[in-house]
């Protein structure tokens, strides 16, 4: 980049920030638009409503005979009565002197900050009456711009205004949610509608269009009729192939469910659970810059997964590789990803494929990674148990391929037992690191350790005590049975549906399908 040898244009880019606000404003204009209009079109029997694009106000709603005039606000610091009266006020008074009856609403990304326009707010919700020093204050204001309006006039002024505050995020949240629920679209095509709705919306502004549901209507339909008339993709269509995302989570059940022994996700990642890990970091990604094709190798309770997502996290964020993760594959579908991954390619992208965990599902890979070489771009990142490995790794003699086997050091040990006592997240049996340790070397199994440090005892102790249990089960039958048949499918990677397996049960143990035990008189 230019700016990179001339340390006095980066001081220009810097402070030349006019069209980054004017933007940033528009587009949050155009996300509450939006979120409004498909909100106010959801509701029966408002056939005849009308939104009109940059008219009297940033949004002019209209329905039966009302007026609402909306200002839209993009703010970087609250909003106060001082910047409300002097850049909003003198624009409401000047449609309220010509229709009384209008409503004015406010729409801003930032809160109202505490003070005369924060006890306007509450008072026009109905939770508290305004006090006498803000009604004073709010006449000043007003007669200072329009001096003629009497007491019950500025009164009925101020009653007309309201507030509504979001932060932009919500509001496209909500609108994906909307376009799913109320117009059928599926799950993971909302992106494109909302593109054309933005595009809509943008360049009707300028001709202040009046928008009614037929217009919006209209809009999603032909791109549903666009959509319909590409070339159906089966492993888009079958959800095959999907961007990642490392976004937090709100369910700490969830987010903590990893120190309990589950395999790590994206979500783990972004919550910065896992302990870093530098080296085995480091040396996957000089792998995935130098390779084509990184394994990451080991038997079960390495950490293949966090590892594997915690590195394509890095390669997001230090690089800016797209994160994609390949869950299933067949045969037939090898093209479908293959032109996937070339259309990521014509738009910019710089795909890193994470195949986490090799199975049957994804026997093929190594044929899609071979065809994939010759795009030259896509990068494929691959966790494999070493059984695994030999059953679905041997077709690899085409590839660029680097394999890393990796294990826990006495090192990592010493680093995790100390960020566990940072963060508390220590059993109150477990003080020093070394005991915990010296159960694990022999295997050197991360996953035996962490659950060791956190619970207090093995796995295999757990799941001991767990089996012994049963003899004292009343249903021990109905759980060995259906613990053996999910054993064997686990270790044939085949899926069982649970209401099937719940319905053999029925048949053969007495057991119901709400997972209740019952036993014959």
């Amino acid at each position: 980049m230019i700016t990179q040898s001339f340390p006095g244009l980066e001081t220009l880019l810097t402070r030349r920030k006019g069209g980054v606000y004017n933007i940033r404003g528009i587009l949050f204009q155009i996300h509450y638009t939006l979120w409004r209009i498909l909100h106010e079109f959801s509701k029966e029997g408002k056939e005849e409503q009308t939104f009109q694009l940059e008219g009297i106000e940033d949004l002019d709603y209209y329905f039966d005979f009302q007026n609402e005039h909306i200002q839209v606000k993009c703010l970087d610091n609250n909003l106060d009565a001082n910047g409300f009266g002097e850049d909003i006020l003198p624009n409401l008074l000047e449609v309220f002197e010509q229709k009384p009856d209008s409503l004015f609403l406010i729409v801003t990304n930032v809160y109202i900050s505490q003070g005369h326009l924060k006890k306007l707010q509450v008072a026009n919700q109905g939770i508290k009456p305004l006090s006498n020093d803000s009604r004073v204050f709010w006449f000043d204001k007003i007669r200072k711009i329009r001096p003629g309006l009497d007491e019950a006039s500025c009164l009925r002024f101020l009653s007309c205004i309201s507030f509504f505050q979001s932060k932009e995020e919500v509001l496209l949240n909500e609108c994906r949610q909307m376009l799913i629920e109320q117009h059928g679209i599926i799950n993971g095509t909302e992106g494109q509608y909302l593109k054309a709705l933005y595009y809509f919306l943008l360049v009707s502004s300028p001709n202040k269009k009046e928008i009614r549901k037929f217009d919006v209507l209209q809009i999603i339909q032909e791109t549903t009729d666009a959509i319909s008339k590409g070339v159906v993709n089966l492993a888009v269509k079958e959800s095959w192939i999907e961007e990642v995302s490392f976004e937090t989570i709100k369910d700490d059940l969830l987010k903590f469910s990893f120190f309990e022994g589950k395999s790590a996700r994206p979500w783990h990642i972004a919550a910065n659970l896992p302990v870093e890990r530098p080296h085995w970091q480091q040396e996957i990604i000089d792998s995935i810059k130098d390779f084509d094709v990184t394994v990451i190798k080991s038997a079960s309770g390495q950490g293949k997964s966090t590892l594997a997502w915690k590195v394509a996290q890095l390669m997001l964020d230090q690089i800016g590789y797209n994160i994609f993760e390949l869950q299933e594959l067949r045969r037939e579908g090898i093209q479908d990803v293959f032109r996937f991954l070339e259309s990521k390619l014509r738009c910019g992208y710089l795909p890193l494929i994470v195949i986490d965990g090799l199975s049957a599902q994804v026997r093929d890979w190594s044929d899609l990674a071979a065809r994939v070489q010759k795009l030259r771009g896509v990068k494929f990142l691959v966790t494999a148990r070493e059984e695994d490995w030999f059953r679905y790794g041997a077709n690899t003699t085409n590839l660029i391929l680097k394999p890393i086997n990796i294990y826990l050091s006495e090192a990592e040990a010493r680093q995790i037992f100390y960020f566990f006592q940072k963060e508390n997240r220590l059993h109150t049996n477990m003080t020093a690191w070394q005991p915990a340790w010296e159960k694990v070397k022999q295997q050197k199994l991360l996953l035996e350790y962490v659950f060791l440090l956190t619970q207090g005892q093995m796995i295999a102790e757990r799941l001991s005590e767990q089996i012994a249990q049963f003899r004292d089960d009343r249903d021990e039958a109905a759980k060995k049975a259906i613990l053996r048949l999910v054993s064997v499918a686990d270790g044939l990677q085949i899926k069982l549906s649970t209401s099937k397996l719940l319905n053999l049960y029925k048949m053969k143990l007495g057991f119901n399908l709400t997972g209740e035990p019952y036993w014959p008189a």
